[in-house]
């Protein structure tokens, strides 16, 4: 895995390093300055690429516990197993993975068709009276941007199969429990996928940053006019990567409904015998009441009950989602930072050591 991270940085960056500094001083500067194109093809597309070896483990892991926690009888094997199959299929697909590739290039093709950029040096010459592409301009459009297209792509249906994956599971006679200490019948590990997702969370949230840091850098624009595209991002990522969760919605608040009325039942008949044994009128009760096996029982059912009543109908938590909004919200640190005077950080951080 690190050696493909190694030769992504050597395909999709450094090349536009090296036809940069050809062109000389202002080309070279004007690529080194342009942050945009460093969270791309320096930050983002390895990243991408290092992501599979923390996700792909991850989820594994999550899709077998279906197995491991006892959710899936003996006879429903097979069904399982067969999802599985078909689930590595389509994530080993090469029709897939063609489809992905003719589809990055179309896209690039768009881009072609729209103004070439004035702005980047790196990218375009205009000493001629006129713009044109230069050569890093032209490795960024036929290698760098398709590599980043390709792997975006290629991630959104890894989620695709994921989703498809969750909702075979949900199809399946899963053994739910109402009274489950997760609060979630037994699929509270569900939540867990979303810590998975917190490299593609960063990865984005670099990919929004990069165009913010060059606006900011090069144009003086106050970093925190973009609060509000920080909070969408954030809020987004979040979306994205917890909404396959929701195929179970459904059917968790059946398993809630029809829960909250057995062990409601059940809860209100052990009251009601409870309270005719202790507390009938002619019964006096005794210093050791509390340390009779009855009053240990009806604790006992009514925390199984509550955990009825308290169950969730989406399995996630607010502590699986935290690791996901920091890493997408990381990436715009340095963007915050730009509206605080040097002095100002280097004070505080000499405030803080001293």
């Amino acid at each position: 895995m690190g050696l493909r991270v190694v030769l992504t940085v050597l395909l999709v960056w450094l090349p536009l390093l090296i036809l940069a500094a050809l062109r000389g001083s202002t080309a070279l500067m004007g690529f080194l300055l342009d942050f945009s194109a460093h969270a791309r093809f320096l930050v983002a597309t390895p990243l991408l690429v290092a992501a599979e070896g923390w996700c792909l483990p991850w989820l594994t892991q999550v899709g077998w516990r279906f197995v491991s926690s006892g959710l899936i009888a003996e006879p429903d094997y097979p069904a399982f197993e067969a999802t599985v199959k078909s689930t590595r299929r389509l994530m080993e697909s090469r029709t897939v993975e063609l489809l992905i590739l003719v589809l990055a290039y179309v896209m690039v093709g768009g881009l072609l068709l729209r103004p070439v950029p004035r702005i980047v040096p790196w990218f375009s010459d205009t000493s001629a009276g006129h713009t044109t592409v230069t050569a890093a301009g032209w490795w960024a459009i036929g290698v760098s941007v398709p590599a980043l297209l390709i792997l975006t792509l290629g991630w959104a249906w890894r989620l695709f199969v994921w989703t498809r994956f969750l909702w075979r599971m949900n199809r399946l006679p899963l053994r739910l429990v109402a009274a489950h200490p997760d609060a979630a019948a037994g699929l509270r590990f569900l939540g867990v996928s979303l810590r998975a997702f917190a490299p593609l969370g960063f990865v984005i949230g670099v990919l929004v940053c990069g165009p913010m840091l060059n606006l900011a850098y090069h144009d003086a624009l106050a970093p925190m006019h973009y609060k509000l595209t920080i909070a969408v991002t954030v809020g987004s990522v979040i979306a994205i990567f917890g909404l396959p969760l929701l195929v179970f919605t459904r059917r968790l608040s059946t398993v809630r409904r029809r829960g909250s009325f057995m062990y409601g039942m059940l809860a209100g008949a052990m009251g009601q015998q409870f309270e005719r044994k202790w507390f009938a009128p002619d019964r006096t009760l005794q210093a050791d009441a509390l340390e009779q096996p009855d009053f240990s029982s009806t604790t006992d059912l009514y925390a199984i009950a509550a955990n009825a009543y308290g169950m969730r109908a989406v399995p996630l938590v607010l502590m699986d989602i935290v690791p996901l909004a920091v890493a997408t919200f990381l990436p715009f640190v340095p963007v915050a930072l730009l509206s605080v005077p040097l002095d100002v950080i280097l004070d505080r951080l000499a405030g803080l050591i001293l």
